[in-house]
């Protein structure tokens, strides 16, 4: 899994909207039964067994085995500061026998070599909390609530660092990243997780509008791409439009029929979707939940043959369901 080099846009946002002086990372996740099953959270201590939700009784610090984030958190890390002179270090390169003849002693060897300088990282040692918010029958998932301690203090200088390897060791750790007000209780976590739609009628300028605005900080190419295939879903005639408002602003989804919705995340990378069900109940899951459930949807992934292939799709569901009238 990646490392971030820069703080996510959609962290960003929800930094603006939080006014207290300091914040928490954490997220709240609805884990399939069949995930929990797999030992998926395992290594945070979370079991799941003969129907039975076992969770650690405190914080707990992700082993080193998780991953190269977690790794850094449990042992330290050592910089190389390759953007600095050279400066000479002695090496020791082991002891070596006089004269060639162990039984006449030895002596340690030594040599001068010019190296970047380097400095250590100590262990920073933050935990994950996990709490039960309980069993989401209707999506087959237990929702829980996580979050990294300790709490982050937005005035201080290193913050953004600090924040970065929160966010970085959450994304490793839990599979999933927000930022909260530092007194969100676990129940906040897992309400704030909800999305919240906001819905253009068509042939309003609104949404895309909208649509262009948030990818105002986008790069051209990025913001073209995406347009572009904003106008390939519009050419599709929905009936209307939702946007994402507030923590989940990188989606946007095209509403065919209330059993045909068309979802996009307007971070580059990710596939479109397109859901036949209860789709505002099934935006609540993450991809991972999404893939690891029985619900009915096509996955489209955002290659060269991603506009055929949604449109025939689109027009094979519209085609079933007048056959059904």
């Amino acid at each position: 899994m990646a490392r971030m080099r820069t703080i996510h846009r959609r962290i960003t946002a929800q930094l603006e909207q939080i006014a207290a002086p300091s914040i928490v990372v954490g997220c709240g996740r609805c884990v399939s039964l069949a995930e929990l099953a797999a030992g998926e959270l395992a290594h945070l201590g979370i079991t799941y067994a003969a129907g039975q939700l076992t969770l650690p009784t405190g914080p707990i610090i992700p082993p080193a085995s998780t991953g190269p984030i977690s790794t850094e958190n449990v042992n330290g890390r050592e910089v190389t500061h390759t953007d600095q002179a050279k400066i000479s270090k002695d090496i020791y390169l082991g002891d070596r026998p006089n004269y060639g003849d162990w039984s006449k002693g030895s002596f340690p060897l030594w040599q001068t070599r010019k190296v970047y300088p380097s400095s250590f990282i100590p262990p920073r040692g933050v935990s994950i909390s996990v709490s039960d918010q309980g069993l989401l029958e209707s999506g087959g998932c237990w929702r829980l609530a996580f979050t990294l301690e300790p709490s982050l203090v937005r005035v201080e200088a290193a913050f953004y660092g600090d924040l970065l390897f929160f966010l970085n060791l959450a994304k490793e750790a839990i599979g999933c990243f927000d930022v909260y007000s530092s007194n969100a209780s676990p129940d906040d976590i897992i309400e704030t997780r909800s999305l919240q739609w906001e819905i253009f009628p068509p042939g309003q300028r609104g949404f895309r509008e909208e649509l262009e605005r948030r990818l105002s900080r986008s790069d051209e190419a990025t913001r073209g791409r995406l347009l572009a295939r904003a106008d390939v879903i519009t050419a599709l005639n929905p009936d209307r439009w939702a946007i994402g408002s507030g923590f989940n602003s990188n989606y946007y989804g095209a509403i065919l029929a209330d059993d045909l919705v068309i979802f996009e995340n307007l971070d580059y990378g990710n596939a479109t979707y397109v859901l036949r069900e209860d789709w505002e109940r099934l935006s609540q899951l993450s991809r991972t939940e999404l893939l690891g459930s029985s619900t009915d949807f096509d996955r489209l992934i955002h290659d060269a043959s991603w506009q055929d292939r949604i449109t025939q799709l689109i027009a094979r569901e519209r085609q079933r369901r007048r056959r059904r009238r």
